[in-house]
């Protein structure tokens, strides 16, 4: 399978923010912003698989995917006013533009192992190794309209790699029509790399902004084993249970300048085991409705900038703090 992805996406978006004094909850300053975005690009992928019927009982599957770095391209426009909230007076007024380039390749091979035997027993095998990258390279001019000069002119570089593999079993044993057992284990690691780094050309010459510079690292590793047991009663009542037990080892590792220009390097290791009860009731009324009752507990895990513990600055004016924590 060869195709091609194209994609086109035009927006706009208006915001109005005021500042308070926390202390007299007095409003001080209001900032308004403009803002229209262009973003284009294409992707060539390609597809394939293969499935092999080793006997009669017994199936080996070879599938991956690729696809190619693309020519994805953005532009931003921003205006920002912000003024004295009583006065009205005008304290800043300027417009900043984005252009930027980007890149994804990705790859995704998985081997799978299915072994059925009748209508009792299936076990499911498989191994996958997957991996994207995303690259950037932005240009951010910023122009202040009260004194018509250029204040900022910055450069900003992203690199973004997380290869991944992954190991799955998963064996079901149906000793009847109405009954079935599940149990099985998952393996996942993962090594997400991220580097950035700024340089400002206002002056005319490349020079290298070291808060923006950040070498961040997350290993990452999951494993986990799961039992499932489900059976119907009377062809009313369905139940079904389960249970899964996870640990977790993740290590941290994060190389930032901060605000003092003074290179840090933080390190956090982090490992637990967590347990995942779940359960589902259903019950069929001869009249065509169903009651259900469903309880389970599930965990959505922090990522990326949630865990690395540095600080970006969008522009000049509008600071953001992306400021992670590693030990969650």
């Amino acid at each position: 399978n060869l195709g091609y992805h194209y994609f086109s996406t035009h927006g706009s978006k208006q915001t109005d923010r005021k500042t308070i004094d926390t202390q007299t909850l007095d409003t001080i300053s209001r900032l308004q912003h403009n803002a229209n975005e262009i973003r284009g690009g294409g992707n060539l992928f390609v597809r394939g698989g293969i499935d092999i019927n080793i006997t009669d009982n017994s199936t080996l599957g070879i599938m991956a995917m690729g696809m190619t770095k693309g020519n994805g391209k953005a532009e931003e426009t921003n205006d920002y006013l912000l003024t004295d909230y009583h006065t009205l007076d005008t304290l800043r007024y300027y417009d900043r533009t984005q252009t930027s380039h980007a890149n994804r390749p990705a790859i995704n091979t998985t081997i799978t192992y299915q072994y059925k035997k009748g209508k009792e027993h299936l076990l499911d095998l498989s191994a996958a190794f997957y991996q994207m990258e995303w690259n950037s390279y932005s240009i951010y001019d910023e122009k202040n309209f009260l004194t018509g000069n250029n204040t900022a002119r910055q450069e900003q570089n992203d690199e973004n790699k997380d290869p991944t593999v992954e190991i799955q079993a998963n064996y079901e044993w149906h000793p009847n029509d109405h009954s079935r057992l599940e149990a099985g284990l998952n393996s996942t690691v993962n090594w997400a790399k991220t580097k950035a780094e700024a340089f400002d050309w206002i002056s005319g010459e490349k020079v290298e902004m070291l808060t923006y510079y950040n070498d961040f690292l997350n290993r990452q590793q999951v494993h986990s084993l799961y039992v499932t047991y489900g059976n119907k009663f009377w062809n009313r009542l369905s139940v079904q249970v389960g249970l899964r037990a996870e640990y977790l080892r993740r290590h941290l590792s994060s190389d930032y300048y901060n605000l003092n220009d003074e290179l840090t390097h933080e390190e956090q290791d982090t490992s637990y085991v967590e347990f995942f009860p779940s359960a589902y009731l259903s019950y069929s009324f001869n009249n065509g409705h169903e009651l259900q009752l469903n309880y389970s507990r599930r965990v959505n895990r922090p990522f990326g900038h949630q865990i690395n513990p540095r600080q970006d600055f969008s522009d000049s004016t509008n600071i953001q703090y992306e400021i992670g924590r590693a030990h969650v």
